[in-house]
């Protein structure tokens, strides 16, 4: 499952997990920010929407092809710039949809697992980002989910209400 920052993707993993389902949050297995040449970059800590717009949040697409080889079903739950080149990958994929409202204010909660998105730069080049974001994998065919309901509801949508 995919979405924007802020929509859930790491608050849904620790819940599939919880109902005894595999959940691989994406952010911090298989993603790091990349240059133009594709060379692993650090974050700056006074990322500016230039820096945002000349580097990519990027899957590794071997350690991808890695964890889908593994038997089972698993939920894979973030999001990359390369999403369309992993698109293949998936049997059924999923969009976390929220509104920039909603974005904005799950970026400030202060217990988040993940602090991209504080800083006034991360936080213009998202709302630039996000619908275009949310565009391009309905575009590819994520099932949207609306992911601003309680967590349970958003769960059991993904997993069609069902847990064991």
């Amino acid at each position: 499952m995919t979405g924007c920052s802020g929509s859930g993707k790491s608050t849904v993993a620790a819940e599939l997990t919880r109902r005894g389902l595999i959940a691989v949050d994406a952010d911090t297995t298989l993603a790091g920010w990349v240059n133009e040449r594709g060379e692993a970059v650090e974050l700056p800590d006074d990322t500016t929407v230039e820096w945002l717009s000349e580097h990519d949040w990027s899957w590794d697409l071997s350690l991808l092809d890695e964890l889908a080889a593994r038997p089972g079903t698993r939920y894979l739950c973030g999001n990359a710039g390369n999403v369309g080149e992993a698109w293949s990958r998936f049997d059924r994929a999923y969009l976390l949809a929220i509104d920039e409202t909603t974005m904005l204010t799950r970026l400030d909660y202060p217990h988040r697992d993940h602090d991209f998105g504080r800083s006034g730069g991360q936080r213009a080049w998202l709302r630039d980002w996000c619908p275009r974001y949310q565009a391009e994998v309905t575009d590819l065919g994520a099932i949207h989910v609306d992911a601003t309901q309680p967590l349970s509801a958003v769960v059991d949508e993904i997993v069609g209400g069902t847990s064991p």
